[in-house]
Parts: C-alpha cells; sequence; structure tokens
C-alpha cells in the first residue's frame, strides 16, 4: 500500500468518526430536549390538575328556608319559593317548588284529583278545584301564582292587612300525604325526592308496607337513604310532616347524614340560626309537657315552658316536651308566615313567597289540606 493510499484511508477514518460524534451529539440533544419537554408537559398538567382540584366543588348552595309544625289534629309545613345560585347573590328563580316541597308517599296519596265542584281560581281566596294537589313529578303546586293580579281577604284575619296580595287553595283528599321541605342543592334535593318517591312505590308493590304509609315509616326511610350517602352525602337539609292515624300530627327534623328527631317545631335551611329562635318563642305557651298528663291527656293541657325551646329541652333541667303544640292550624300559618317576614328582612336568601301547607284529618277519614301563600321581601 502506497503512502497515499494511507493518508487517504487515515483521513477516512477521521470522517466517520468526526460524522459520528456529530450525529451522536445531534442525538443527545434530541433526547434531552425530549425529557425537558416531557417534564414541562407533566409540570404544567400537575399545575393545572391542581388548580381545577382546588376549584371543583361538586356542592352549591341554592338556598331556601323550611319550617314545620306538629298539631294536636293538624301538621303545618312552610317553604319560601327563593332560588339562589352560586355565591349567594344571584337568584336563579323566584317562585321555586319543584324540589323545595314535596310528597314523599308517591302512590295512592298522590295520583288523585279533589272531591269538590271545579272553579276558577282566585288570587286573594280560596280556591276549591278538582286540579291536583301534587305536580307530575310529586312537587306540591298551585294555580296561578301572580300574587300581584287581584286583592283579596286573607282567611286568617291576622293577615289580612298585612297580605293584600295572597293565595289560598283548598282541597279535599282521599288519605293524607307525607309531605317533606328540603332545602340546600337543588340537584341533590330532586334527586332525593325522586329516590324516596321510587322507594315507597317499590315497597308497597313487594308488599313490604301497607297501603297507607304512616310518617314514621317514611321518617326511617329518608333517614335510611340520607345515611347511605354519608361519604359523599345529599347537600339536602329536610323536614318531614305527616298526620299520624289517631295521633295527631307528627314533624321530623334532619341534617344531612341521617340524623333525625321527632319535635314539635322543626326548621331547617338558609336563615334557620335566625327563624328557629323566632318559632320557639311564639310557640313556648304552646308546648305540652309530657311527664305532668297521660298520652290521653296531654293533647288537651297547654302548660307555659318558660323560654325553653321547643325542640330541644334538657332532661336534667325539665321533664320532657311533647312533640306537638296545642295552638289552632290558624295561628301556627300566622307564627309561621310572620317569622318567615321577620328573617326575609335580614336574610338575603330568603324571599319573594312563602308557602304554608296545613293537613287536617276529617271524621269521614279524609283529608283537608289547605295551602297558602303570601309575600315576601323581593329584595
Amino acid at each position: 500500500m502506497t503512502m497515499s493510499n494511507l493518508v487517504s484511508s487515515s483521513n477516512h477514518a477521521k470522517a466517520r468518526t468526526r460524522v459520528r460524534r456529530i450525529k451522536l451529539l445531534q442525538l443527545t440533544q434530541l433526547r434531552l430536549r425530549s425529557i425537558a419537554l416531557t417534564t414541562f408537559v407533566a409540570t404544567s398538567l400537575t399545575l393545572i390538575c391542581a388548580a381545577t382540584a382546588n376549584k371543583f366543588d361538586p356542592y352549591q348552595m341554592n338556598g331556601g328556608l323550611v319550617a314545620a309544625v306538629a298539631g294536636r289534629d293538624y301538621v303545618a309545613i312552610a317553604c319560601d319559593t327563593r332560588m339562589m345560585g352560586e355565591g349567594g347573590y344571584d337568584i336563579l328563580e323566584r317562585d321555586h317548588l319543584r324540589s323545595r316541597l314535596w310528597v314523599a308517599a308517591a302512590d295512592r296519596n298522590v295520583d288523585y284529583f279533589d272531591e269538590f265542584d271545579a272553579g276558577d281560581a282566585t288570587i286573594g281566596s280560596s280556591r276549591t278545584s278538582n286540579a291536583r294537589f301534587t305536580a307530575a313529578d310529586g312537587s306540591v303546586q298551585l294555580g296561578d301564582r301572580d300574587l300581584n293580579k287581584a286583592h283579596g281577604t286573607s282567611a286568617i284575619s291576622a293577615l289580612a292587612s298585612s297580605a293584600p296580595h295572597h293565595q289560598e287553595e283548598h282541597h279535599k283528599l282521599a288519605t293524607a300525604p307525607i309531605l317533606v321541605a328540603s332545602a340546600g342543592c337543588s340537584a341533590d334535593c330532586e334527586m332525593l325526592k325522586r329516590t324516596i318517591r321510587a322507594d315507597v312505590i317499590k315497597a308497597r308493590y313487594f308488599g313490604e308496607c301497607s297501603p297507607l304509609v304512616a310518617p314514621h315509616h317514611v321518617a326511617t326511610l329518608l333517614s335510611q337513604v340520607l345515611y347511605a350517602r354519608r361519604g359523599f352525602p345529599f347537600y339536602s337539609f329536610c323536614v318531614l310532616a305527616g298526620l299520624d292515624v289517631g295521633a295527631g300530627g307528627r314533624v321530623y327534623a334532619y341534617d344531612a347524614i341521617g340524623s333525625y328527631e321527632q319535635v314539635a317545631v322543626a326548621t331547617a335551611g338558609t336563615g334557620r340560626e335566625l327563624l328557629q329562635p323566632i318559632l320557639d318563642r311564639k310557640f313556648q305557651s304552646f308546648v305540652l309537657p309530657m311527664a305532668t298528663v297521660s298520652n290521653e291527656e296531654h293533647s288537651q293541657v297547654a302548660q307555659e315552658v318558660g323560654g325553653l325551646l321547643a325542640t330541644a329541652m334538657r332532661p336534667a333541667t325539665v321533664a320532657p316536651c311533647s312533640k306537638m303544640v296545642s295552638c289552632s292550624a290558624d295561628t301556627a300559618v300566622e307564627n309561621l308566615v310572620q317569622s318567615f317576614r321577620d328573617v326575609s328582612e335580614r336574610e338575603i336568601g330568603v324571599g319573594d313567597s312563602v308557602v304554608v301547607c296545613v293537613l287536617r284529618k276529617t271524621a269521614d277519614g279524609s283529608c283537608d289540606a289547605k295551602v297558602y301563600r303570601y309575600p315576601l321581601k323581593t329584595h
């Protein structure tokens, strides 16, 4: 091999080595860029997910103030109709009753018409019609809900002067329904309503309960449904009201995970901390202590209970109080409406109107249902 061939071969080897080094350097740079890009993308996704997780909230407080009163021969349940948006400053609806006030026993207690003759709906006076007491979804419904169309005279004299615009409807029902008023997240309240109604229908179909469901049966069912979701609870705060056969009104108060108690006066929802002491004060002279009378006599005796809460008597200081009040249904409606008005003046989430439903057993075994609607502050 000549000298020129040796020099040429050496140059080619150096060139190949140089090319391999350049390619290796380029490949290393590409790998470093790929690693840097992957790290950047992963970090960005982590930050985005963290920010999204911090903002994600499955619950929304849509407001609602509900209350119920148990009497000797009646039960009254009330709610406001304002539906609030996120933040508490948006009013999504001023006439919301779909998931606010509904019938729990959804079979024979719902699919009926009134027995009264047909009549036109009037604003400011009572109405008797053959319309349904509830809508198809089980929520309590009224006729024409525009309270500004006409003036009228309230059947409750104490509210006549203060409520020129109001609405009353009178229904005669075959059986006494069991009513639930719920406040909190509207979507959860709607889902809870559908679940309870479906469970009652299923229990009746399979013969697990009698056709006439007692209030304490539905109260237990509602507690079990709420407790079953304790890991991811329904954001719904309920009161349940119904008429027990031969035992008067029954009212139960709940928290979001199913703890409940039978009480004489119950409240829940936005403004509860304002409404409960007002109602306790108004009904304190009508609470019946059970320690001084028998079960047959306690519904006829009213004893003053000096300033003690009707819903939380302390056994160490006073005898257990009865689970009902002794005042008339008109007095209970008057106290409820005036108390809701007081709260609406101080709580932005309560307003527009208050709906009160009163159930009363009749001598023939049917149920008289009166639904009142009175205006509240519309701030």
